[in-house]
Formats: C-alpha cells, sequence, structure tokens
C-alpha cells in the first residue's frame, strides 16, 4: 500500500514539474534565444533591451536563471500559463463538480439561451455586462503587464555593468536653426551695406546688387509660413468591425463566445455578418459560438475574421487570434 501511495505522489510530483527549453526564436527574434515552458515560448525570460534577446546562450540562461519565478508569477495571474500542481490535483476534481452542478443548471442555462434569442432588451443588457466585466479584464491584465515590464527593465539595470559601455553614437552637424539663419543673414547684410557706403570704383553695381539678392533672402527668411488650412472634417463612412472573443485562451476542446457588438457603421446599420472561425467553420450570425480541438502537442493559434456590411453596402473586416491548448 505504501508503494502505491509512494507512486501516485511521485506521479503527482512530476505531473507538477514544468518543462523548459532554449531555442532560436522566431521571426523578429531569430537572432538570439529564447526559452520555452511546456512548449510555450516566453519572452520576458530573456527578453533585453530595445526588445532584443542575446546571442548568447550564457547570457539567455544567465536571464533565465533570475527571472524565472517572477515571470512565472506575472503570467500565472494574466492566466496566461497554468500551474501545474493545480492542474493535476484541483482541475480534475473542479471539473467534475462543475460536471454534477452544469446537471442542474441545464434549465435555466436554457432559459438564458432562449430570452438571449428572442429578447433584444436582454441581449443587449447581457452583451453590455460581457463587454464592461472584457474591459476590466484588459485593465487588470495591461496593469499586470505593466508591472512586469517595469520588473525586466529593473533587471537589466543591474546587467548593465556586466554587458559592458554601449559606444557613443557619432554627433552629427548641427543644422542651423531659422533664427541663427536669419542672424547669419543679418550680419551679412550689414557688412554689404557697410560696403555699399563707400564702393570701390567700378564695384558699385555689384554691391546693389548682392545688397538686393541679401534683402530678399532676409525677407524671406521673417515671412512667416502661411497657416495651412483644415480640411473639412467629412463624415467618415467607412464601417468598423471589432471582435470579442471569450475565452482567447483555453484548452481543447474550447468553446469561445464571439461578440460583434462593438462594430459600428458612421453610415448606418449594419445589416450583416460573416464570421471565419479559422478552423474551416463560417457563420452569419452577430454573436455566434465556436468550438475550437487540437490534436498537437504545441499550442495551436487560429486566426477568426469578421466582415461587416453596413446598410450602404460599406464593409470591414477585423481578426483576433484564439490560442488553444492540448492537455
Amino acid at each position: 500500500m505504501r508503494k502505491i501511495a509512494s507512486v501516485f505522489l511521485l506521479a503527482v510530483f512530476l505531473s507538477g514539474c514544468a518543462t523548459y527549453k532554449f531555442q532560436q526564436g522566431q521571426p523578429p527574434y531569430d537572432k538570439g534565444y529564447i526559452a520555452s515552458r511546456d512548449s510555450y515560448a516566453i519572452l520576458e525570460y530573456t527578453l533585453g533591451a530595445d526588445n532584443s534577446v542575446p546571442a548568447e546562450l550564457d547570457l539567455a540562461k544567465q536571464r533565465f536563471s533570475r527571472r524565472r519565478r517572477m515571470v512565472e508569477h506575472y503570467y500565472k495571474k494574466m492566466g496566461r500559463i497554468e500551474n501545474r500542481f493545480k492542474m493535476a490535483l484541483y482541475d480534475p476534481a473542479a471539473m467534475f463538480v462543475k460536471l454534477i452542478a452544469g446537471v442542474f443548471r441545464l434549465p435555466f442555462i436554457a432559459v438564458s439561451d432562449y430570452k438571449y434569442d428572442h429578447n433584444p432588451a436582454y441581449r443587449e443588457k447581457i452583451i453590455k455586462i460581457e463587454e464592461e466585466k472584457d474591459l476590466r479584464e484588459e485593465a487588470r491584465i495591461a496593469k499586470l503587464k505593466e508591472q512586469l515590464d517595469l520588473y525586466i527593465q529593473s533587471v537589466l539595470n543591474t546587467e548593465k555593468p556586466f554587458l559592458g559601455v554601449a559606444k557613443p553614437k557619432a554627433s552629427r552637424p548641427v543644422k542651423p536653426t531659422p533664427k541663427k539663419k536669419a542672424a547669419s543673414i543679418k550680419k551679412e547684410l550689414a557688412s554689404i551695406e557697410a560696403a555699399a557706403k563707400q564702393p570701390a570704383p567700378g564695384e558699385s553695381q555689384a554691391v546693389s546688387a548682392e545688397l538686393d539678392k541679401v534683402q530678399r533672402k532676409q525677407k524671406a527668411a521673417k515671412q512667416k509660413p502661411q497657416p495651412v488650412k483644415k480640411q473639412s472634417k467629412a463624415a467618415s463612412v467607412e464601417p468598423i468591425a471589432v471582435i470579442i472573443a471569450r475565452p482567447q485562451r483555453g484548452y481543447s476542446p474550447l468553446t469561445v463566445h464571439l461578440y460583434s457588438s462593438r462594430s459600428r457603421s458612421p453610415a448606418g446599420k449594419i445589416v450583416s455578418y460573416s464570421w471565419d472561425f479559422g478552423d474551416g467553420d463560417i457563420s452569419n450570425k452577430a454573436n455566434p459560438v465556436n468550438t475550437y480541438y487540437s490534436g498537437y502537442s504545441q499550442p495551436q493559434t487560429f486566426t477568426v475574421t469578421l466582415t461587416v456590411t453596413d446598410v450602404r453596402g460599406n464593409t470591414a473586416t477585423a481578426t483576433t487570434a484564439i490560442e488553444v491548448l492540448n492537455k
């Protein structure tokens, strides 16, 4: 019995251990090394200044060892990676509970779906709630991303003494500003005027011509640029297509709810919707639902395309990506 318990605990422990790999990145990171966690590339492990990745493997490993814990902390809070122990122990139990609870929730779900399809006011209310929820989630993730960027920058600041000092850029000749140019012309004009007062024999005509030339330069330098006439703001007639996908990342089979409620047209009402889910399926509904499947060991990305047409026949297109993971 103890042996069985030991094997079970060892299996749970191994299932909770992530695997890491260093490899050449995809363009534009193909000239350096990135690190991946369970085949999921995470740039922040090795990312450097100016959105670059290290060309030396030793530097990539050094950055990875220093940053791994904090980077994964932020990625887990953003929902981009899963806790392996949570996946091995908590998720199966939670899925079982949801499955049992779902049986009792089926009548409520059926009523809600019926109201959504037949009651415009209820549909608008649900869409508004979902939009507000999406906006709060986007703001939360943006704040976490900003905190992660600040952390990466602070780590890079400590690396500077070890990475050497960048060569200073060659200074470029400074172009004279309009004020300096006008001053030089004024100085030139003063010298010519002084020469014009006491011209040498036979040179009075040449000095007068030069004086006229410099006066024209001075007048051109002082002349203010003509104000650009503002073009009248013509009302845009092109519609705007916007996709809301919830969720955008998850495990196969992944059911995604797609909304087009933020799409609009200044020229009139949008009358048709055309969806291409990127997996071979299409739809003409305003807010369709699609289920994605993945049989690959690595994450698979599907591109969703929405084309809207307004009452005047104008069209607009938007795309978004759905990432499907395989357990």
